[in-house]
């Protein structure tokens, strides 16, 4: 199939997670929440790549992560 030549699983048919709340999730501790669903997401076999908010190129974003001494 040229399909499964050109593209791997999941790029013909990618899966969206939604969540959905009461309050904007522009805070420091939803932006966490989604940051660890990411991650978690991630680490499941069969899982190439993973986009959120606070990863939207599969990649964290240092802007968002704050260091604390």
């Amino acid at each position: 199939m040229i399909a499964q030549r050109d593209f791997s699983k999941g790029k013909i048919s990618p899966t969206t997670i939604n969540i959905k709340l009461n309050h904007p999730l522009n805070n420091q501790q939803d932006l966490a929440a989604i940051d660890q669903i990411t991650n978690a997401v991630k680490k499941n076999s069969g899982v190439k790549s993973v986009m959120s908010v606070t990863q939207p190129t599969g990649r964290p974003l240092n802007q968002l992560y704050v260091k604390i001494n």
